[in-house]
């Protein structure tokens, strides 16, 4: 739901959603972890979008 009515401001959060990380990539690092061994010991999970502004 777009409630923005300035043409800039639709663009600029156009361009700003285009650069985040979808819910399903999230979901998928974390199964990835919830996945793994018992004796493996996952500390810290960082996850960052690879395109950059």
């Amino acid at each position: 739901m777009n409630t923005y009515t300035s043409p800039e401001v639709q663009a600029m959060a156009s361009h700003i959603s285009s650069l985040g990380i979808s819910p399903y990539r999230i979901a998928s690092a974390i199964a990835y972890v919830i996945n793994e061994p018992e004796d493996t010991g996952v500390n810290e999970i960082v996850i960052r979008p690879t395109l950059q502004p």
